[in-house]
């Protein structure tokens, strides 16, 4: 099946890029990467009347991880943040969660903020984000304004994102003792992608402070299993409490029963990162 006939508009600018989305509205789709939007185009799930394709926007791209925030601009390939893994902070959960995401291809073009806006049942970055309590960037002609990840992500393939708005920024916090980790547990088919992200703040005690846990596989967005964290905040960190909170997601079906093992798993490596300050950034 081929897509249906659309206009293709290349924006030398983020400003021009706007005033695409700003002219356009409903009718304009935005092109990054193209790994989740052709395909869809190719079997008219999507039927745009104008394709802005932002891909070449350098000013979009790029990671900053240098502050107590990690600034991911939209168009950065999922490679790019691959290749951090000798960074500190949070960077190196972020580069270990983008090296595993799809094949070679998909990780070369494949970019951060099209995988957040795409919000594919299988998409890694809503999980990350949800879990560090980060935010986007969105610009529109009438100025800027942040989302929490919590307001983000709506359903399959729907975000809280206005027609006339451009994600450009992802915020995600580091610094303090601080740690994070991914596990991920994948079947042959995409269907069968589970993954979760935990978060640890730890204070001087070694007591949670506060604790963010994103999954992808249980629904068809990523969601926080604030059942998880509330098991976790104000208590002692060790192995005890790690089991308690992994309880939480219960084993009713083969799928709980299998996150349950990556919450423990990321929990672990999130808290031993947090207590040795090696996911901190100072």
């Amino acid at each position: 099946m081929y897509p249906r006939a659309f206009a293709y508009v290349r924006p030398r600018s983020t400003e021009e890029a706007v005033a695409q989305l700003a002219e356009h509205g409903d009718g304009a789709n935005v092109l990054a990467g193209g790994m989740s939007l052709v395909p869809m185009l190719k079997y008219r799930q999507r039927a745009p009347g104008v394709l802005v394709d932002i891909g070449r926007l350098t000013d979009l791209a790029g990671v900053d991880a240098t502050g107590d925030t990690v600034e991911i601009g939209a168009t950065t390939r999922h490679a790019d943040v691959a290749a951090l893994a000798s960074g500190a902070g949070v960077t190196p959960m972020l580069a270990e969660l983008a090296g595993r995401i799809g094949d070679v291809q998909v990780r070369n073009m494949g970019t951060v903020g099209g995988g957040l806006a795409a919000v594919e049942p299988t998409g890694d970055w809503g999980a990350a984000l949800l879990a560090l309590r980060g935010e986007v960037v969105a610009v529109a002609s009438g100025g800027e304004r942040r989302i929490a990840a919590d307001d983000l992500f709506v359903a399959t393939y729907t975000t809280s994102l206005r027609p006339d708005e451009l994600l450009t920024r992802v915020l995600l916090p580091q610094g303090g003792r601080l740690g994070a980790a991914q596990a991920k547990f994948e079947r042959r088919t995409a269907a069968g992608v589970l993954s979760c992200v935990a978060a640890v703040c730890l204070g001087d005690g070694d007591d949670v402070i506060e604790a963010g846990v994103g999954c992808i596989g249980l629904e068809g967005h990523p969601v926080r299993l604030t059942e998880v964290e509330d098991v976790l905040r104000g208590q002692p960190f060790g192995s005890e409490l790690v089991a308690a909170a992994a309880a939480a997601v219960g084993a009713d079906d083969f799928r709980r029963s299998v996150l349950g093992s990556l919450v423990r798993d990321a929990l672990e490596r999130a808290g031993a990162q947090a207590s040795a300050g090696t996911g901190a950034k100072r």
